[in-house]
């Protein structure tokens, strides 16, 4: 009989991770959401929803705004150690 896997440091869907994580980087960036849209080529209600967790963006979409934000995707899921 297998274990199940626990990981207790994973809380955040990775939806919201990634919002999480965006929206942090643009704030460094000084970036409002409509510059950032502006940037990778969309709305900012779709940053929004992103930043919110609420959109649930493709992996070529996470790509191109981990571009934009100077990230490379996986650092953007990656779980903090804290």
């Amino acid at each position: 009989m297998s274990l199940p896997i626990v990981a207790d440091h994973l809380k955040l869907p990775a939806a919201e991770l990634f919002g999480d994580r965006l929206k942090q980087r643009r704030l460094e960036l000084g970036m409002t959401q409509a510059q950032f849209a502006d940037r990778v080529g969309s709305t900012a209600a779709y940053v929004s929803q992103v930043e919110r967790g609420q959109a649930n963006p493709t992996l070529d979409v996470m790509a191109k705004f981990a571009a934009v934000a100077g990230m490379e995707v996986w650092d953007m899921l990656r779980p903090s150690k804290g």
